[in-house]
This record gives structure tokens, sequence and C-alpha cells, in this order.
């Protein structure tokens, strides 16, 4: 499931730096506030080794917190959406291997909670997949309308 979760962020990440070429805006972007988000791609880029997903909400975290002005504001979001929902399913993830290595290395009667318990998790990544998609469409939204020709100004 971690693999999955990891492609759906290089996928993310790759479709982000597909929109890097932009046209001039005003206001100017901060550069120093944009190199943030630059770094925060390069720590979810899967051929980065000494990448992390925590490095890089950190540096998202630190872009989305600039009160001027931001060019990436909106994938900056959805990626940072995206992380969060990550981090959540390797939790889920961890929890369900600790409660199949307890229930596997200790043969206790069968348990009526079990079965609850089991319907929660699944409930819960059910709702975390549908998060994770949601905040797909949006970035692809998001890369659409960026992508939009802009009518010629005048």
């Amino acid at each position: 499931m971690r693999w999955i979760v990891l492609g759906v962020l290089a996928i993310s990440v790759a479709a982000c730096a597909r929109m890097s070429i932009r046209t001039n805006r005003d206001p100017k972007p901060n550069p120093h506030i944009e190199q943030l988000y630059a770094r925060g791609l390069s720590q979810l880029d899967p051929e980065n080794t000494g990448g992390s997903v925590d490095s890089a909400a950190g540096l998202l975290d630190a872009y989305l917190a600039h009160d001027g002005y931001a060019e990436r504001r909106p994938e900056a979001r959805a990626l940072r959406k995206l992380i969060v929902d990550a981090q959540q399913l390797e939790k889920v993830e961890a929890a369900l291997r600790r409660e199949r290595a307890t229930s596997d290395s200790v043969s206790l009667p069968a348990n009526a909670d079990a079965p609850s318990r089991d319907s929660a998790a699944l409930r819960q990544i059910e709702r975390l997949k549908d998060e994770l998609a949601k905040a797909n469409a949006e970035l692809e939204r998001i890369r659409k309308r960026l992508a939009a020709p802009k009518p010629p100004a005048g």
C-alpha cells in the first residue's frame, strides 16, 4: 500500500513539475519563498534517496505560512493534503501489521472485538482513499486550469 501512496505522490510531483513553466504575472513571486516549494517537491521525488515525506511537509508548511504572494499556493495545498493522507495511511497500515503480528503470535480465543476493529480500520482506509481521490481530482483540476491558455490582454 505504501508503494501505491508513493506512486500517487510521484505522479502529483510530476504534474506539479510540468506546471513550473508559467507566464509572468503581477505581483512577482518571492524567489526565496518559491524555493521552499521547489525544495519540498525535491523531497517528494522518488529518485531523491535522501528525501522524506516529513521534510517535504515541513517545507510546504513553511511555504503555505507565507503571507505574501505565493505563486504555487494551490498546488502546495493539494500536495500537503496528499502528504497528510499518505501519513495517515501509513499509520493505519502499521497498526494493521502490529495487530496481525499480535494476533498471529498470541493465539487467543476468538475475540468479538476483532471483526469490529477490522471493519473500523477498513472504513478508515476507505475514507482515506476517498480523500486521496478528491485531492488528486483537485490537483488535476488545478493543473488543467493552469495549463489553459490565457486570453490576450488588451
